[in-house]
């Protein structure tokens, strides 16, 4: 099949306790219009060629995602949120993908906002956790980034801010944050 979950219209997604492999896309969010929100809780989706878990709106959509204790594993890569896009991820994993565990993507049609807390990015064959475009921005917090091809990378433009609680080693090149956040 293409996609496990391909998502787009509607007010909302909730994905619970699901397992999705072997599919060409895990979950495909791509909403054109509203703003839809998407909560995956316990999902492991693996196995996909062309990415686990995609929400990536077309303006005027914009997009809000909430993932807990879920896994993207095995995979092109892991999460990759774009243009449009508010997302917080805990207590989940990207790793084993062939590029990116996490990726927060702005090519120029609006912000994009990636929180992770308390997330493991492993064993990725490219980056940990990467930003691309100056709208892109990550915060990261209580986090293991470890053993992937670049650790930390934020590029033309992106920002990764810390909280300096993570675990930044083992990657081929670990990366370091554009700044850092207040500790509270």
């Amino acid at each position: 099949g293409l996609s496990g979950v391909r998502f787009l219209a509607g007010a909302a997604l909730l994905l619970e306790n699901v397992q999705i492999s072997g599919f060409n896309k895990g979950v495909e969010a791509v909403p054109t219009a509203g703003t839809p929100k998407f909560s995956l809780k316990n999902v492991q989706i693996s196995n996909a060629p062309q990415g686990a878990l995609q929400v990536k709106p077309t303006p005027p959509a914009v997009a809000q995602l909430s993932v807990e204790s879920s896994q993207f594993e095995r995979s092109l890569f892991g999460v990759r949120i774009e243009d449009n896009t508010r997302a917080t991820i805990r207590g989940s994993s990207a790793s084993l993908n062939t590029n990116n565990g996490f990726l927060a993507a702005s090519g120029g049609g609006g912000a994009v906002e990636l929180s992770l807390d308390t997330v493991a990015a492993a064993n990725n064959g490219t980056n940990g956790v990467v930003t691309s475009g100056a709208a892109a921005t990550i915060r990261i917090a209580n986090s293991t980034v470890i053993d992937n091809g670049v650790g930390l990378n934020s590029s033309a433009g992106g920002a990764i801010l810390s909280f300096g609680t993570n675990r930044i080693a083992g990657n081929g090149i670990n990366g370091s944050p554009t700044g850092g956040l207040g500790q509270n």
